[in-house]
């Protein structure tokens, strides 16, 4: 009788204890993008939710996309505390990514995209206590992957929206961003199917983020010539809608 209580504890315990569980990586990244797409905060939510009820075995990979998908709510969340939310559980998950030991440098770069995010919007203070951290890991994301175009990108969106005198450059940002293009544009967009949990994610928000830049530096021409290659290829958005018509309206 003992025995069989025993064993009975076992399996309830079994049955409790969180299992690794098989992720469709693929599927993940196609809905992600869907989402980014519809602007549809609501289903990134639902995503994540679903990634974190779930062991996958890859603890640095499944941060890595919570990063990710906290990283876009910051953007697509109206509400200011939200965004501050969001914007604190990007920097989390990035650190957990890094802790676990993500190298590819992505996590480094959304972990200053956020910090810098932080800087910006936190007065003074939070400006000294995030800006210089917020270099550190986008210095130490270049050092780790120079090639990666996702690097290169977010390198590049920080270049323009980093005041001049905090080491902001929009030429330099025009060269990361125009090479992160190129490279995504040579890249297949196919997940790997040994490592399906690694990044293709990019090429959308290479479209937009060249073209805005060309657009400021008086390259309105260059800049819908980018956006009607995106079209071209099937990548739409609202957003590179939005950013075409701001370019022509200031032709």
């Amino acid at each position: 009788m003992l025995n069989r209580v025993l064993i009975m504890i076992v399996v309830l315990l079994l049955s409790d204890s969180p299992r690794a569980e098989a992720v469709d990586w693929t599927l993940l990244q196609d809905e992600i993008q869907t989402a980014i797409r519809g602007n549809d905060a609501n289903a990134l939510k639902q995503i994540r939710m679903g990634l974190s009820g779930t062991d996958t075995g890859q603890t640095d990979w499944t941060a890595y996309w919570q990063a990710y998908i906290a990283f876009l709510l910051v953007n697509l969340e109206t509400d200011e505390d939200l965004q501050k939310e969001e914007t604190r559980a990007c920097k989390s998950h990035s650190e957990a990514a890094i802790d676990a030991g993500e190298t590819s440098g992505e996590s480094h770069a959304l972990l200053s995209s956020c910090l810098g995010r932080m800087a910006a919007s936190g007065g003074m203070m939070a400006g000294m206590r995030y800006g210089s951290r917020s270099g550190n890991a986008l210095d130490e994301s270049i050092l780790l992957a120079p090639d990666n175009p996702r690097v290169l990108m977010l390198a590049g969106v920080s270049d323009y929206n980093r005041p001049v005198i905090w080491g902001g450059d929009i030429d330099r940002a025009e060269r990361r961003l125009g090479r992160a293009l190129t490279i995504l544009e040579a890249s297949s967009l196919e997940p790997d199917p040994e490592q399906p949990w690694l990044p293709t994610w990019g090429l959308h928000d290479a479209f937009g983020h060249y073209a805005v830049v060309l657009g400021r530096i008086d390259r309105e021409e260059e800049a819908l010539e980018v956006l009607s290659r995106a079209f071209s290829l099937g990548i739409q958005s609202s957003w590179l809608d939005q950013i075409k018509q701001r370019i022509e309206s200031n032709r």
